[in-house]
């Protein structure tokens, strides 16, 4: 699903994602997980999980109405529960706070910034509560994304009368959309992927490389989709780039070589010149 809305939204030609800043963010998360991983295979499985949410979020950010339902299809939902129940609450916030907040920071729709807030307040709450829901439904996590689901909405309802960033009619009308999206969307992704990416973290949360091998491929791709790489274009922009330099290198010896001349000349005549007699005194 990733790679298809993502495929959509470059033949789209929707320009309203700030790719350097999802490069930066993509790195970083890397360089996490190359560095964890020889200390704590649990961290570098969660900085993965998190290169997955970044840019399962892409095209809700970057792509204006009517395609806003593309938001709510992202897996940050039941990566944060899973981390939740079977790592830590903690773990689980820091999650979603990052995530958030780096994938809007790279787009500009749907929700503000105050949406964003609301919104990372909600599943903070959420993700406390995960592991008690996970307990009193033995451990369904097909019913625990279910009650996930609905109390979100109904927490960002409640958001919206605390926390007000638009007319109450608007927040009913928004978020019964929104509502039916993300349970239909998470039941789908709990249904699908649920059992997968929970016996990942039941057995310890040991590092998948097959699972970073096939998001490193994707991202990968899509890189390669948005910027149209080519080696042999990038072979020959580096030739130009490297015949620019080496002949503006040329010209700054050229120039140094000059100025030289020209004070070395200066010297000399100066050195040369006779002296004005009028200078020179006699006692």
């Amino acid at each position: 699903m990733l790679i298809k809305v993502s495929i959509i939204a470059y033949h789209m030609k929707i320009l309203n994602i700030t790719w350097p800043i999802i490069i930066g963010v993509t790195l970083l998360l890397y360089v996490l997980i190359i560095v964890s991983l020889p200390f704590s295979q649990t961290m570098a499985l969660v900085f993965l999980l998190a290169v997955i949410g970044v840019w399962s979020r892409i095209p809700g950010v970057g792509i204006p109405h009517p395609f806003f339902i593309l938001y709510q299809a992202d897996v940050i939902d039941i990566f944060m529960l899973l981390i939740s129940i079977h790592i830590s609450p903690v773990t689980a916030i820091l999650f979603v706070w990052f995530c958030n907040f780096s994938s809007r920071s790279a787009g500009v729709f749907p929700p503000s910034w105050g949406g964003t807030f609301h919104d990372s307040i909600i599943m903070t709450v959420l993700a406390l509560l995960a592991p008690l829901f996970y307990a009193m439904f033995s451990g369904n996590i097909f019913v625990v994304i279910g009650v996930y689901s609905v109390l979100r909405i109904v927490g960002f309802i409640i958001m919206g009368f605390i926390w007000p960033i638009r007319s109450i009619p608007q927040l009913f009308f928004d978020e019964i959309g929104a509502g039916i999206a993300i349970f239909i969307i998470n039941m789908f992704y709990a249904k699908m992927f649920g059992t997968f990416f929970e016996d990942m973290l039941i057995r310890g949360a040991v590092f998948n490389w097959t699972l970073f091998l096939v998001v490193t491929i994707v991202v990968l791709g899509i890189l390669v989709l948005v910027y149209g790489f080519s080696p042999k274009r990038s072979i020959n922009n580096a030739a130009k780039i490297g015949k620019k330099l080496f002949k503006k290198n040329l010209e700054n010896k050229k120039i140094r070589k000059e100025d030289i001349d020209d004070d070395v000349r200066f010297v000399r005549e100066a050195l040369e010149k006779p002296q004005n007699d009028s200078f020179n005194f006699h006692p």
